[in-house]
């Protein structure tokens, strides 16, 4: 079968250039900074001022956010509207045969510091429930936007609830330590100890599509070195990936960004998979991961590198 190539032409949305600048602005700071700085400017005033209404408007913020906040349609055709991608100088979706409708499952590499291709694909392309930390979903008032946009947790009982249901998923089995790795000299990922995605998918007998994102790795200069404690503070669940760009937190964009889903692997469903049965699908997902990247990494502008497996 053919791949299916939906590709974005930036020559088409030029007169858009204005609004996808501001959905950038309104995607990286409003939902990430600007969210978390107006939630310690409530503590201070609750707190310090004894400010009973900076008070009452943080409680019902986070009563919100914790007890009410849920996917919104007309949230997430806003984002689509913005359509930040555009300030990318190209982005390209490739699908390499059709997802199925149920019992599917994309494994998105690598996690870089924002997973823009995968959060942004999720709502284009991919029609399936996104899992991401709990950490990111639940910071204040940025969760408010991830419940928004219809992203779920990753931990182990939804998942397994998800998957009862044979329900479409996404997910970054990389998690923060692949955010940490993220390097604009190479392509690296984190999966060699990552194999409960594997485990969950031999249980329900998922099939596993792996994904990869060419470019995205160049959107931010990072902080290389000291990466054993960095990813040591990763363990403690603690950030360990540092970033900016000439922009701030907004991406450099004159590159393109270019999103590749591979062909399914069809996993058996054994309820209580041994290790064995784990580690060999899981090396066979990672020879397909290498696969994928080895086949497109010259179309996509990586030249003749390797993917580093950590």
């Amino acid at each position: 079968m053919q791949p299916e190539t939906l590709k974005f032409n930036s020559n088409k949305v030029s007169k858009n250039h204005f609004k996808a600048w501001f959905g950038s602005f309104f995607y990286f700071y409003v939902m990430q900074l600007l969210s978390i700085q107006l939630f310690i400017y409530l503590i201070y005033k609750s707190l310090y001022e004894k400010s009973i209404a900076s008070g009452a408007i943080l409680v019902s913020l986070c009563t919100y956010q914790f007890y009410f906040a849920k996917r919104s349609e007309t949230f997430i055709r806003f984002i689509k509207w913005l359509y930040f991608p555009s300030i990318f100088e190209d982005w390209t979706f490739v699908q390499e045969e059709p997802i199925q409708e149920k019992n599917s499952m994309i494994a998105f590499h690598p996690h870089c510091i924002f997973n823009i291709a995968f959060i942004w694909n999720n709502h284009i392309n991919y029609q399936i429930t996104p899992l991401a930390s709990r950490i990111i979903y639940n910071v204040p008032f940025t969760g408010i936007f991830i419940r928004w946009l219809g992203i779920s947790t990753v931990d182990a009982q939804n998942m397994k609830n998800k998957m009862k249901k044979g329900q479409n998923i996404g997910l970054l089995p990389g998690g923060f330590e692949e955010a940490t790795l993220t390097s604009t000299q190479e392509n690296r990922v984190y999966i060699k100890n990552r194999k409960g995605f594997i485990k969950y998918a031999l249980q329900y007998g998922y099939t596993v599509y792996p994904s990869y994102g060419f470019g995205e790795n160049k959107c931010y200069y990072t902080i290389e070195k000291f990466l054993s404690f960095r990813l040591l503070l990763n363990k403690l669940k603690l950030v360990g990936a540092y970033f900016i760009s000439k922009y701030g937190w907004i991406p450099h964009h004159n590159f393109g960004i270019h999103t590749v889903v591979g062909k399914g692997i069809k996993l058996p469903q054994i309820v209580n998979p041994t290790q064995q049965d784990v580690n060999k699908y899981h090396e066979i997902y990672l020879e397909q991961l290498i696969e994928l990247f080895n086949k497109y990494k010259k179309e996509y502008n990586q030249g003749d590198q390797i993917l580093k497996i950590y």
